[in-house]
């Protein structure tokens, strides 16, 4: 099984998102924006604070065996969506992971 540090390469991440997305997210990123309340192999959980957003948004990524990467936001009910908020998530996961410090 993959771990969540393999499915969130920023390449990986920029696939999933909308350029416009992947944009926001990754200033939100840069900006400090994410804080992680999980992150170990199979999981990460994030509360993102982002510009024009009043309330922070909670964010889950996920390694599924079968599905590969599962994820969600409370900014939206669209389960294909991979928003700013997951953009944001997971490039912190990923820069944090220590897979990838290895």
């Amino acid at each position: 099984m993959d771990s969540v540090a393999d499915l969130v390469e920023p390449i990986k991440v920029k696939v999933r998102a909308r350029p416009a997305d992947y944009k926001a997210g990754e200033a939100i990123a840069k900006a400090g924006g994410v804080v992680l309340n999980e992150l170990n192999p199979i999981k990460a959980t994030a509360t993102v604070i982002a510009p024009g957003y009043r309330a922070p948004q909670h964010t889950h990524l996920a390694s599924d065996p079968q599905t590969g990467l599962q994820w969600s936001c409370t900014c939206s009910d669209d389960p294909k969506l991979f928003c700013k908020h997951l953009v944001a998530t997971a490039l912190v996961a990923w820069a944090k992971s220590p897979k990838r410090r290895i």
